[in-house]
């Protein structure tokens, strides 16, 4: 059984693999695709933004980037306790 938080619940810096997304519409794939995230794509949460709920996330070994909080909510990540 997997302990499966989304995104914007995970703590900074907590390394976190995908494990599914809620959200299969094409251009939501699509965005994931251009960020080179995917079932079992290892990631961190860099910084969260108040203002929004945007996140600064990376990918193992990707540079950083910023995906929004509807994003965030959609892409469900476990990781080991």
């Amino acid at each position: 059984v997997l302990n499966q938080l989304n995104l914007s619940e995970v703590p900074v810096k907590k390394p976190v693999t995908v494990s599914s997304v809620s959200n299969q519409a094409a251009q939501m794939l699509e965005m994931l695709k251009h960020y080179k995230i995917s079932l079992g794509t290892q990631l961190q949460v860099i910084q969260k933004f108040a203002f929004d709920g945007s996140l600064e996330i990376r990918v193992l070994k990707q540079p950083a980037c910023i995906i929004s909080e509807q994003v965030a909510k959609n892409v469900f990540v476990h990781y080991d306790q």
